[in-house]
C-alpha cells in the first residue's frame, strides 16, 4: 500500500463473486473488516467481478473469434 501511495495511485478492492445470488453479505462485511483490521484502505466502494460479467463475456467472445482463446466443453468424469 505504501508504494501505491508513492506514486498517487489508486487501490481498489474487488471480490471474485462468481455466484452472487448466493453470496452472503456477512463474509463480505466480514472480509472488509478484517482488510480495515490490517490496515489496508482502499478508494470509494468495493468492486464485484459480477459487476463485469458482460463485459467480460464479450472480451472472451473477441478473444475467441481472434483464435487465441478456447471454450473447453468436455465433461468432467465423476
Amino acid at each position: 500500500m505504501v508504494w501505491v501511495k508513492s506514486i498517487n495511485g489508486k487501490t481498489n478492492l474487488r471480490f471474485d463473486d462468481t455466484n452472487p445470488t448466493k453470496e452472503e453479505v456477512e463474509y463480505v462485511d466480514s472480509i472488509k473488516a478484517d482488510i480495515k483490521w490490517l490496515g489496508f484502505e482502499w478508494e470509494g466502494t468495493e468492486l464485484y467481478a459480477s459487476d463485469y460479467f458482460e463485459q467480460l463475456y464479450e472480451y472472451a467472445i473477441k478473444l475467441i473469434k481472434k483464435g487465441v482463446a478456447y471454450v473447453d466443453s468436455s465433461r468432467s468424469k465423476p
